[in-house]
This record gives structure tokens, C-alpha cells and sequence, in this order.
């Protein structure tokens, strides 16, 4: 075949694989392009850099089809040739042995499957060798060849994509598709995304970045992404500083004062052509600092359209008519997931990973009811049930896996941490006494009636701020359009087999002083 009469586009997928196993140059290169960008249609995915070279090429997908861990950024080496390959192939793998990455390796000759097996650790990568190829590129359902090979090659506790420790992505986002919307559509509003930690308000704010990045609008040297979590309160216009460093680092922002943040955010507006668009994470601990006074005065001028992410502190700032930011800001208050996307993110990783569930309707249900949809509840649950599969080298998942851990100590202790968490004794005594009521929902009428029969009463205002700081601390969930409910149902049947609702709820009534008769 002379490649200078042949474009690679129209050669068979067989007989470009055979021609590319006696190697390509750099000024053929071409033909090893064709391979991976035919590989990346088939598979759905984009190919998002690459670079080639004699007998070389590297690029780079993300395989938001899989729900697997290390597929947000999958690095992909092709090579062939001979021992000379052995070198770049090391260089490649010292960039790609990240634990969070799991590159892929297509060996199109029998010398760079040798390269690859030395080079590449067993259980490390996935090896496409071109027997591999020729069926994925020929295979009626390519994404399910695909996931057969990593489960031959690669051990499940590696591919498993629940984790509880980083914000979800890729693949392993689920749900929120309004609130997404409104972020993305309502470009002139400032938002506050307040809600209970672990709810997805990083996870929210990362989908919306990565869109963001996807749309390539004019705005993109305009939006900063900044978190507050290592920015505690100090000495005076440290967080000015923090904040001007961040987004243009100079003398000048080295020296911020709170009194000079405005004037700065004026100077980067008319530098950057327009406002900024400010996504702050994290802002509990600082947004009620001179400096985001001086940012609620910002998004009033229209120098800066804010979207601030935080828990309690933050909704209360947002929920006071007392402040700029309360004046400013248009509340999006996260909750659980709706029930697709909680069915979405237990079933399809699990799948993923190769099981299968037994009644798998009862089984979503039960999940459901005991995490209350809560995203990092559910994270919890699809990663035991994982590791119990995988311990017991089973390939089908059932309710008694879910019984088994439901009587786990460590999942017990798991989900009554919130009641624990609780420093404040009135809000805690409220939290116990609904779980012992343990209602569909409760209003703050129903709220108050209930602390009356325990000696305890409280205003509205107050009882409405309990709620909310218990919504925060993930005992109660906000149930629309002005109610709550208890957060899941394990809470609930763990605090009650533990005690909780006897004993430490008689030690809470100890601690508030009963109302006067």
C-alpha cells in the first residue's frame, strides 16, 4: 500500500491496523491519527489533545460515557516500532502513574506489546493489543467490549468510582440539571448555593466550570474560581488580599486593602473588557467579612456577577434583609437528589463495574429510603455494597447485601454522626424529638407543638432557624414548599436501635432549661 496515493481515511479499520504495525513517520503520521480519531468515534468520546511522532503518538480522552475511576482523563499512548519506542513509553508512564489516572496503551505490533507488558504494571493500565482493536472497532456495542477488557485486566477495587473525599465528575455527576440550568442561562444574576456539607455544592460548582469551558464564550478570561477553605479569618484585608492575588497577582493585590476592593474590581472590569464572573467556594467562614461587603457592593454596581458556595453561615447571610449580600444574591438551597439521579448513581456504577442487582427495583427502593437521596449517602452505600461484591467474588448484588450492611458498625456510626455533630443543645433536643416523632413532614406550626409537650418554647423566627441549622447538619431536609423531613430513614433507625431517642434524648431535655409556665 503507498501511503502517498492512499489517504488513511479510506482504508479499512483491518488495513489500517496492519499497516501501522510495521511502524509510521513523522510525516505519515497521519495514518495513527486516523486509528485514534476512528477509536474515539466509536467509543462516543472526543479526543481532546494529542501529539504524534515517529512510531508515536499520546493523546487524551474523557470517557463520560463509563462510570468507572480514572475516566474523567484517560491519557492513551499508541505505539509500535521497535526497542527504540522503549524510552518515550517510560516518559509517558511516569506523566500517566498517577493513582487517580488509568491510561490506556494500544499495542499495534508484537515488540510494543513487549514494551508495554515491561514498562506498564499488570492490573495498571489497560493494554489494547491489535487483535484487541480490530474487535472493539467492529463490535456492535464497543462500550460494553470496552468495560469486559477492564475488568479482565484491571481489579475492581482500582475501577470502583465512588468517592466520598472529591467532588463528582464526569460521569459521576448526576442530577441537578435546573440548578445547572439557572447558573449557566441567568448569566446576569449573582447566586448563593447554600446547603449541607457533603450535598454536591463543589460537585455543582466544578460541572458548572467544566460547561463553562466546553461553551468557549468570550467570558472565559472573566470567571475565576476561587476557595475560601484555606483562607480562615486573620489579620486586617487578608481576605481582600487573598481574593485581589487570586485574580490578578501584583504588588498591588499583595497590598489590598478592603477599602481599595472595589476600586480593584473596577480596574479588572474595565481591563477585562466586562464584569467578572466570581465563583467563590467554601465562603462560610468569610462572607461575613468586610471584604464581601465590599463584593455584594461589587455585583450592585454590576462589576462582578457572584456565585458564592457555602452552608450555614451563608444561608443565614443570604436569608437577613440586613445585608449587602442578602439584598444581592438569589438563594439556590441544594438538597437531595431527585429520584432518577439517586437511582442513576447507585445503579450505573455498579453496572459499570460488572454487577448485576437482584430485584433491582426493591433494592433501589430500600437504598433510597434509607440515604434519603443524599448524594453522599449514597456514594457510602454503592461503595460497600462494591467492596461486599468484591469480598465475596460475587457478580450480583441483593437486598440481603444491603441488610449486611445495614448492620455494619461502622455504617451505623456513619449516619448518626449529624446527631452528633450537633453543638448546640437547642438544636439538638428539636433534632431528637422529630426523629422520635418521626413524621412524613413538619411544619414549623407542628415544630413548635412538639417542643411544647417537652416544657420548651420557641418564637417562629427561632424555631424556623433551628430547622435550618439541622437541614445544615444534615438531620432534616428541606421538603418544598415550606416544610421539612427527616434527612433519611437509616438516621432515623439508627438512632432509634442505638438509644438515641431514649437516652440521649433525655440528656438533651437535661440541658435546655424548660420554659416558665
Amino acid at each position: 500500500m503507498n501511503p502517498e496515493k492512499t489517504k488513511p481515511q479510506d482504508v479499512s479499520t483491518s488495513a489500517l491496523i496492519g499497516k501501522l504495525q510495521e511502524g509510521w513517520t513523522a510525516a505519515h503520521s497521519g495514518w495513527a491519527q486516523e486509528l485514534a480519531q476512528r477509536w474515539a468515534a466509536k467509543l462516543e468520546v472526543q479526543i481532546e489533545t494529542q501529539e504524534v511522532g515517529e512510531n508515536i503518538c499520546q493523546f487524551a480522552v474523557r470517557m463520560n460515557n463509563l462510570r468507572l475511576r480514572g475516566m474523567g482523563n484517560v491519557p492513551c499512548l499508541m505505539l509500535t516500532g521497535g526497542r527504540k519506542e522503549l524510552q518515550p513509553a517510560q516518559d509517558f508512564w511516569r506523566q500517566a502513574s498517577l493513582p487517580r489516572l488509568l491510561p490506556f496503551v494500544f499495542a499495534l505490533s508484537e515488540t510494543a506489546e513487549e514494551i508495554a507488558r515491561e514498562v506498564f504494571p499488570a492490573g495498571r493500565c489497560l493494554l489494547l493489543t491489535r487483535a484487541d482493536l480490530t474487535e472493539l472497532l467492529s463490535a456492535k456495542e464497543p462500550q460494553t467490549r470496552l468495560k469486559e477488557l477492564l475488568w479482565q485486566q484491571v481489579p475492581r477495587r482500582r475501577l470502583d468510582a465512588y468517592n466520598l473525599l472529591v467532588p463528582a465528575e464526569g460521569a459521576m455527576f448526576f442530577g441537578r440539571h435546573s440548578e445547572i440550568d439557572r447558573l449557566q442561562h441567568e448569566d446576569a444574576t449573582s447566586f448563593a448555593v447554600a446547603g449541607p456539607g457533603r450535598i454536591g455544592k463543589t460537585s455543582l460548582l466544578t460541572r458548572y466550570w467544566d460547561n463553562a469551558l466546553l461553551t468557549r464564550d468570550g467570558r472565559a478570561r472573566n470567571r475565576f474560581r476561587i476557595s475560601f477553605f484555606d483562607c480562615a479569618p486573620g489579620p486586617a484585608n487578608s481576605i481582600s488580599r487573598f481574593l485581589a492575588m487570586h485574580i490578578a497577582s501584583s504588588k498591588r493585590s499583595a497590598e489590598m486593602r478592603d477599602d481599595e476592593l472595589l476600586n480593584f474590581l473596577k480596574h479588572q472590569h474595565n481591563a477585562l473588557g466586562g464584569p467578572l464572573d466570581l465563583l467563590l467556594d467554601e465562603v462560610d467562614l468569610v462572607c461575613e467579612s468586610k471584604a464581601f461587603k465590599q463584593l455584594g457592593a461589587a455585583a450592585r454596581s454590576g462589576l462582578c456577577r457572584l456565585m458564592l458556595f457555602g452552608k450555614g453561615v451563608l444561608l443565614k447571610a443570604v436569608l437577613s434583609e440586613s445585608t449587602l449580600l442578602g439584598c444581592r444574591l438569589e438563594l439556590l438551597h441544594l438538597g437531595p437528589l431527585d429520584p432518577k439521579a439517586a437511582k442513576g448513581l447507585i445503579l450505573l456504577p455498579l453496572r459499570d463495574l460488572g454487577f448485576r442487582l437482584a430485584e433491582p427495583e426493591e433494592f433501589l427502593d430500600r437504598v433510597l429510603s434509607l440515604t434519603g437521596c443524599l448524594p453522599y449517602l449514597l456514594q457510602f452505600y454503592g461503595q460497600k455494597l462494591a467492596q461486599l461484591a468484591i469480598e465475596e467474588q460475587v457478580d450480583t448484588i441483593s437486598l440481603q447485601h444491603v441488610e449486611t450492611l445495614h448492620a455494619d458498625f461502622v455504617t451505623a456510626q456513619y449516619f448518626v454522626k449529624p446527631l452528633n455533630d450537633l453543638k448546640d443543645a437547642e438544636a439538638r433536643l428539636v433534632g431528637l424529638s422529630l426523629l422520635k416523632e418521626y413524621r412524613r413532614e413538619y411544619s414549623i406550626p407542628l415544630v413548635q407543638e412538639i417542643l411544647e409537650r417537652n416544657g420548651i418554647s420557641i418564637d417562629h423566627m427561632r424555631a424556623t432557624e433551628i430547622c435550618n441549622d439541622l437541614v445544615i447538619n444534615n438531620v432534616l431536609a428541606w421538603q418544598w414548599p415550606s416544610a421539612y423531613r427527616i434527612a433519611n430513614e437509616g438516621l432515623y433507625l439508627y438512632a432509634r436501635d442505638m438509644g438515641y431517642l431514649t437516652n440521649a434524648l433525655e440528656d438533651a431535655k437535661r440541658q435546655v432549661k424548660p420554659t416558665p409556665s
